[in-house]
């Protein structure tokens, strides 16, 4: 057997070997239980043994006298802005992310929508190994599925909040006439990619958009990946092509030659944007490229580093007042968000 993941990043392992129904069932009622009290958002990307997971967890929340709102398929992003927007007590991402699609795993949310701190996971994992007792008399919680809607779905609600964004100029996008091409990787993107370019008035053609459970690709947006995006681009014609891993928290772009200029550009670019119209400090990870120092130098900022991990990330920039950040493997953090 593999061994079970588990970090600052979730609980992760191999569905069927270190991730069974039953593990996962038992961190749904450790999770629950380690909440306390409200109601906890569930929601999952696309991959094919995503609906047994996810009713494992369920069962697990339920009977540790957690109410579930089940959101159904939706991006990690979605999840957490639904978290925060509900005022739910947490909320479990199950995803496996970039990883292969053996892989699944379960992304733990505190309160306010974020990911929890390396110390809130300590807390949890010493708290889920007396998971057996967490729900012995307790009441047993209720369900309240929200399937996903293009018109009022969680994922919808959460472009609609990026759109309406002071630094996003809408019309100036739209006057562009910009040509797009997206990769999905077959994961939560097909739902929202084509929503949201054509929002900003763009022609965009969508690949790799059926949302069938298993990958055309390696999920992991890396330039060894996406050589079927670049072919795209150049025969669509395109400014520009975009790549999202499974649950759409990792971008990575391909230029209009479709040539991939590597996650780390997502950071870099999306910083010195930014950057450009709001000035600030900003945080990267310890991995993260030095293209960024360059990119806080130019605009006369200070950076700061923090160790590997989202919540790390944003925990520094939330303590500094930061105005960006994020890691080099295609996560851009905006907190203004």
């Amino acid at each position: 057997m593999t061994k079970l993941l588990a970090s600052v990043s979730g609980i992760r392992g191999i569905v069927g070997d270190s991730l069974t129904p039953e593990i996962a069932m038992s961190f749904g009622r450790a999770f629950g239980g380690f909440l306390k009290r409200g109601d906890v958002i569930v929601g999952r990307d696309t991959r094919y043994h995503g609906p047994m997971i996810t009713s494992a967890v369920v069962a697990g929340l339920l009977a540790s006298g957690r109410n579930v709102i089940n959101i159904g398929v939706a991006t990690t992003p979605a999840i957490e802005y639904a978290v925060r927007e509900m005022k739910a007590s947490g909320g479990i991402a199950i995803t496996a992310s970039h990883n292969p699609i053996e892989y699944n795993a379960l992304k733990l949310i505190g309160p306010g929508g974020l990911f929890l701190t390396e110390s809130q996971g300590k807390r949890f994992m010493k708290w889920s190994s007396a998971a057996a007792k967490v729900a012995e008399g307790r009441r047993r919680g209720r369900i309240n599925i929200g399937y996903y809607d293009a018109r009022e779905g969680w994922d919808l609600r959460h472009i609609q909040a990026i759109l309406a964004l002071k630094i996003i100029d809408r019309n100036k996008i739209k006057r562009a006439k910009f040509r797009v091409v997206a990769d999905c990787v077959c994961g939560t993107a097909s739902f929202v990619a084509g929503e949201f370019f054509n929002a900003l008035g763009c022609e965009v053609k969508l690949i790799n958009a059926v949302p069938d459970g298993y990958f055309p690709r390696p999920p992991e947006p890396t330039p060894d990946n996406l050589g079927q995006l670049g072919r795209a681009v150049r025969s669509f014609k395109a400014d520009i092509g975009f790549a999202f891993d499974p649950d759409s928290d990792r971008l990575a772009i391909v230029d209009g030659t479709g040539r991939p200029l590597g996650e780390e550009y997502t950071l870099a670019l999306g910083v010195r944007y930014i950057l450009r119209r709001h000035r600030g400090p900003i945080a990267v990870n310890l991995s993260s490229s030095m293209m960024n120092d360059f990119v806080a130098k130019e605009a006369g900022v200070k950076i700061y580093r923090t160790k590997v991990g989202e919540i790390n990330v944003t925990e520094k920039l939330r303590r500094i007042g930061g105005v960006a950040g994020g890691e080099g493997n295609g996560c851009l953090i905006y907190p203004a968000m």
